[in-house]
């Protein structure tokens, strides 16, 4: 986990358009994102993190697929069980894409935004990040004014070694992962202090990999 003496010198939430009223500090609030990315598998020094547009009425998130992609697409589901790529959270501060990259071509990604950079991608995101199943006290107003965007991530896979050999894990760590912050969502608000992280550490990919 970074430091607190990084995350006050290289945090952006100075500059964020929104800033919620937390239980815990900014600086407090940076290493709870960080914590939470991490139960996915997330490295500061190399994950990228991706911003879309929610769906509108579309599957895939509107994205427009080429031949080549849906190909790739399926040769990963054969080969892992299924995707890997996840909603992991979102935002509704529009200063998200100010260190974004913005995507090369429109045509095949109508509803992708762009991508933030690694390393530290995780103190790009503005404080208002509410992890996946999470809502804001006033989420609805937020939603109408500043509008929302998806953070994504590939999470890693899992292997282990059974009867026939090392078997791959991608979908159901991850759905087991998915399903205990759904649960969390039903009883917390993003404002208030993570204290939850804890109970999930169990189910996150460092734990996992260790077994």
């Amino acid at each position: 986990m970074a430091s607190g003496e990084t995350v006050r010198r290289r945090s952006p939430f100075a500059r964020a358009v929104l800033i919620p009223k937390l239980e815990v500090s900014l600086e407090e609030r940076a290493l709870e994102i960080e914590t939470y990315l991490k139960l996915f598998g997330y490295k500061p020094e190399r994950t990228l993190l991706y911003i879309y547009l929610p769906p509108s009425g579309e599957r895939g998130f509107g994205r427009k697929y080429t031949p080549e992609e849906r190909e790739r697409l399926k040769r990963y589901r054969e080969r892992y069980g299924g995707s890997a790529f996840t909603i992991i959270g979102h935002t509704h501060d529009p200063v998200v894409l100010a260190s974004a990259r913005v995507p090369k071509n429109f045509e095949s990604a109508t509803r992708y935004s762009g991508s933030i950079p690694p390393p530290d991608a995780h103190l790009k995101l503005p404080p208002d990040f509410s992890p996946v199943h999470l809502k804001h006290e006033d989420e609805e107003g937020l939603k109408r004014k500043f509008g929302s965007y998806l953070i994504a991530m590939y999470v890693p896979t899992l292997q282990s070694m059974g009867e026939e050999g090392r078997i791959t894990r991608t979908v159901e760590w991850k759905n087991t992962l998915l399903r205990k912050l759904y649960r969390v969502g039903k009883n917390y608000k993003p404002e208030q202090r993570w204290r939850w992280i804890n109970e999930l550490m169990q189910y996150g990919y460092q734990e996992l990999s260790k077994a």
